[in-house]
Order: C-alpha cells, then sequence, then structure tokens
C-alpha cells in the first residue's frame, strides 16, 4: 500500500516564519516599552519631587560661581583624605547642595577641615557650608513637628536657640515652620549667639532635621 506523503507549502512554511518572527517583536517591543516607561517614571520622579532613597548624612552648599564639578571634586577630595574612598556624592534637586553619604562621623569630619581650613584656606574654593544631617522625615509641618519633639532633649531649657530654615520656595513656608519649632521648644529663641541651632532644608519631597551647636557648621570664608 502506498504511502502518501504530505508536503506543506512553501508560502505557507513561510508565513508561519513570519508569524513567529512578529510574535517574538512584539515580545521584545513589549520589553523595551515596559523598560522605556520605567526608566522615564524615574526621571520624573527625580525632577518633581523624588523621595531621596539614600538618607545623605552631610549637606553641602557650594558657591554659585565655583559650580557642581567643582564642589564634588573638592568633597571627593578632602573624604578621601580623611578615609572614605566610597562616599555617596550627588546633587541633590534643590539649591545649590550636594548630599553626601559617608561613613564617616560627620561632625567629626566638621572640625577636621576646619583644621585643614586654618592651616590652608586655599584649599577650600567651591564649598560654602557643610552641615550635619542628624535626621530626615516628611516635608510637611506634622513631619518635622514629630521629628523634633524626639530631638528635645538635645537643647536644654536654659539653652538659647535659634533657628536656619530653608524651604527653596516651596511650603509650607520659614515662618510658619518657626512658630511651630516656637511652640514646642521651651528654651529660649534668639536671633543671634544661640548654643544650638535648629536646622531645617527642604530637599524633594523629604526634610533634613538637625539640632546642632555653632561649632557643628563648617562656613568656609573665601580667601
Amino acid at each position: 500500500m502506498r504511502q502518501t506523503e504530505i508536503k506543506f507549502p512553501r508560502a505557507l512554511a513561510f508565513q508561519g516564519f513570519l508569524l513567529v518572527c512578529i510574535i517574538l517583536l512584539m515580545f521584545l517591543q513589549a520589553q523595551f516599552l515596559a523598560s522605556l516607561v520605567l526608566l522615564l517614571l524615574r526621571k520624573f520622579c527625580a525632577i518633581f519631587g523624588r523621595v531621596i532613597s539614600v538618607e545623605y548624612n552631610l549637606l553641602v552648599h557650594y558657591f554659585g560661581d565655583a559650580g557642581y564639578l567643582a564642589a564634588r571634586r573638592e568633597i571627593e577630595r578632602h573624604l578621601i583624605a580623611l578615609g572614605d574612598k566610597k562616599a555617596l556624592i550627588e546633587k541633590t534637586r534643590d539649591g545649590r547642595v550636594i548630599g553626601v553619604k559617608t561613613v564617616l562621623e560627620p561632625k567629626e569630619i566638621i572640625q577636621e577641615l576646619k583644621e585643614k581650613a586654618v592651616e590652608n584656606p586655599a584649599e577650600f574654593s567651591a564649598t560654602e557650608n557643610w552641615i550635619p544631617v542628624d535626621n530626615w522625615c516628611n516635608a510637611s509641618l506634622d513631619g518635622i513637628k514629630k521629628k523634633v519633639l524626639g530631638m528635645l532633649e538635645q537643647i536644654n531649657p536654659n539653652e538659647r536657640w535659634s533657628a536656619e530654615i530653608e524651604t527653596w520656595g516651596r511650603g509650607p513656608f520659614a515662618e510658619e515652620i518657626l512658630s511651630v519649632l516656637k511652640r514646642i521648644i521651651s528654651a529660649r529663641f534668639v536671633e543671634e549667639a544661640a548654643s544650638k541651632i535648629v536646622f531645617v532644608e527642604f530637599q524633594a519631597a523629604e526634610c533634613a532635621v538637625s539640632i546642632l551647636r555653632q561649632d557643628d557648621i563648617f562656613r568656609v570664608v573665601r580667601v
């Protein structure tokens, strides 16, 4: 008995191959589009108020005429000299500010840098203020209030305190924040010659909060 040989037309085979190619292409395109959407979302969040995933323990303001790159190099050079070769150093969203995450103790860094500045002030030409950050909270009146309430033991009732508040033009405004601070801090508020400074600075959707001594902040004096 003869067996019938079944042959598929070449056109049908080609169409099958083409269909497989189209399905594969659609899959790859979907993967590409998904990656593209994810990238765009990350960029959007970075520009329009992202939550800071790394909580910097040091904020460094830099001079506008020096620029970010010069300030970054200056920060990196000093941190490497002090023993941290892998510190995270990046531009923040708001203001002329660089966020730093270092394994070193920020307040000890400040003292070391002050000694360097006395010996060779020319080493600091791009950075303006070095400020240790104790905590981060949501950039809202309630968030700031709760965070400061948990830090009140750092201000003795007989001490005098002042505030440095930077919101970069976004609400709540500095006057509102200061009003809240005055209500919850029993020690006397003064404009000058304070023994403690309540430092508050907005960055994206979060807020840096520190209670510092005058000596804890390094304010560069250009020569």
